[in-house]
């Protein structure tokens, strides 16, 4: 099994995290909180992933 590490620089992050407070400011404003719902099937990687959007997803708002 071959495997590559990908590499995210702080420049990509802190883009990232700006869209994430552009999206909670916008629901802010609308006095909405908005829901999500994530299913997950499969192995513990898939589970890993969810978790990783549920967390995107709660600071968007």
């Amino acid at each position: 099994m071959n495997t590559k590490t990908t590499v995210i620089s702080q420049a990509e992050l802190d883009a990232q995290f700006a869209c994430c407070d552009k999206i909670a400011a916008y629901w802010q404003a609308k006095g909405r909180t908005p829901t999500a719902y994530v299913e997950t099937y499969g192995c513990q990687q898939n589970e890993a992933d969810s978790e990783k959007l549920r967390g995107f997803l709660t600071q968007c708002g």
